[in-house]
């Protein structure tokens, strides 16, 4: 028993202490946008609808983040048409300076158009492909930048009319809190 005890307290004090500047590389940012984007519909239109929306970052490595997103374009549609989005995926962090992060980001996730004069609501998958920047003001806040495409392969359509892709896309900005690190 004696060396069992010895053989213990003998691989602790071996044991180094993580260096209090070496902290977790893990963050989370919460965070509110507003976005401006291109609706894609009605097929093949100028249409821009507004809304607001909430996204999470997760930074899993140095370069790598995951980001989930929540959007709700509500306002200036087509006859009450509007659409929805939630997406998630990975963010990658191209370059970093000590206030600027430029990313780029692949989201896949689902959205619902609601349909013109509230005649019927259309669930898809969405795809979305984009690119921003972060702009850090205080320790703890961001400001974000982004324009982003999104892709809704094969959308449903109005009534006994053959299905096509959508395209919405535009800009959104943004603020956001860090949470973790």
């Amino acid at each position: 028993m004696l060396a069992l005890a010895l053989a213990l307290l003998t691989g602790s004090a071996l044991g180094q202490v993580v260096p209090s500047g070496a902290g977790r590389a893990h963050t989370v940012w919460v965070g509110g946008e507003y976005s401006n984007i291109r609706a894609s519909f009605p097929y093949d239109s100028r249409q821009h609808l507004w809304g607001i929306g909430g996204f999470a970052d997760y930074r899993v490595v140095r370069f790598l983040e995951i980001e989930a997103q929540g959007r709700f374009l509500l306002t200036n549609g087509f006859y009450d048409e509007h659409q929805e989005n939630y997406l998630i995926g990975p963010q990658f962090i191209v370059g970093r300076s000590q206030r600027l992060q430029p990313f780029a980001q692949f989201l896949f996730g689902a959205g619902r158009l609601t349909y013109p004069l509230q005649t019927g609501t259309g669930v898809n998958v969405a795809l979305e492909g984009g690119a921003g920047i972060n702009l850090l003001v205080r320790e703890r806040w961001i400001v974000r930048g982004d324009y982003e495409y999104q892709l809704w392969p094969g959308s449903s359509n109005i009534a006994n009319q053959p299905a096509r892709d959508l395209t919405p896309n535009g800009i959104r900005v943004g603020l956001a809190y860090k949470l973790l690190r």
